[in-house]
């Protein structure tokens, strides 16, 4: 049970990330959304951005645009270079601690998705994500409280109610867990299941 669990979790996980972290391999330029692949020189990129895009604003796209191309370890050299410039935007730490994630190295995405939280405490985005770790390490309990925060930061987070109902369902609270898998469906329909 434990092991489809994860299985389960890990799925979903990524499913998510894909939606979630920053679309189709592109980017915005002056809200417009460019698509990109991942040029063998970084440095090609640099050419669509206008010159009002900060350094750090620089290094957190490349960052972006090396996760969607699952260049992990160019992704987390772009996020702490972004850091290093720009230590007080909690997204750059939120996307590192997802790089994290994904290599499964559960204790540096807690830090970072910590360090989000304790510089913007209402950042629902680094609860649901801190989470996801918790639960990979099997920590349900943390998990559940870190759910809890986001969806009494955002009553209309589906992912959070999703992602508890995960939780619940793994620890026999069955009647909790069909009620956040309804919350969830009833928020974004993408959530539902058809049984047919």
């Amino acid at each position: 049970m434990r092991y489809i669990f994860k299985v389960t979790f890990v799925a979903v996980f990524f499913i998510l990330c894909s939606l979630i972290c920053s679309g189709e391999n592109g980017i915005f330029k002056d809200k417009v959304y460019m698509p990109l692949k991942l040029s063998s020189h970084y440095a090609d990129i640099k050419s669509i951005y206008d010159e009002s895009v900060s350094e750090a604003e620089y290094y957190f796209n490349l960052g972006i645009i090396a996760f969607d191309n699952k260049k992990y370890n160019d992704a987390i050299k772009f996020f702490t270079k972004s850091i290093e410039l720009d230590p007080y935007k909690p997204a750059t730490y939120l996307n590192r601690g997802v790089v994290y994630l994904t290599l499964n190295n559960l204790k540096a995405a807690l830090k970072d998705f910590d360090k989000a939280i304790e510089i913007n405490p209402l950042y629902t985005e680094a609860y649901v994500n801190r989470g996801s770790a918790y639960i990979l390490l099997e920590d349900y309990d943390n998990a559940i409280l870190s759910f809890n925060e986001a969806i009494k930061l955002n009553p209309n987070d589906a992912v959070a109610y999703f992602m508890r109902a995960q939780v619940y369902q793994h620890i026999g609270e069955i009647k909790l867990a069909e009620n956040d898998f309804n919350m969830a469906c009833q928020l974004d329909n993408f959530f539902c299941f058809n049984s047919n």
